[in-house]
């Protein structure tokens, strides 16, 4: 089984005034939140174990993907690394991969 990481922690201050009341990740693209695109595509090829690391106003990602994604709250962002050794119980001996909640890609 192939589990996911979609790191969506990020403040987004290059994007601002968008990001001023939304994470990063939260910026519409087609209409959409890009981490809903990624999510998306994700549970589309498969991919139905997916955690989700917030930060950065946390409600607002949970609220938008509802039970579609795991969640993993860091006080103080860990950074890639950080991230995924935080999760390293999650992934276990499991293949997984890890996507920026800011990206967009086929």
């Amino acid at each position: 089984m192939i589990k996911a990481i979609v790191l969506c922690s990020g403040y987004g201050p290059r994007l601002q005034p968008l990001t001023n009341d939304k994470p990063k990740a939260m910026v519409k693209v087609a209409g959409k939140p890009v981490v809903g695109h990624i999510v998306e595509r994700l549970i589309a090829a498969g991919i139905t174990r997916i955690i989700v690391n917030l930060h950065y106003l946390p409600q607002k990602i949970p609220e938008y993907l509802g039970d579609k994604a795991l969640y993993y709250y860091e006080p103080v962002p860990l950074g890639h690394h950080g991230t995924i050794k935080a999760l390293k119980d999650w992934i276990e001996d499991d293949e997984f991969l890890v996507i920026n909640g800011d990206t967009l890609s086929e």
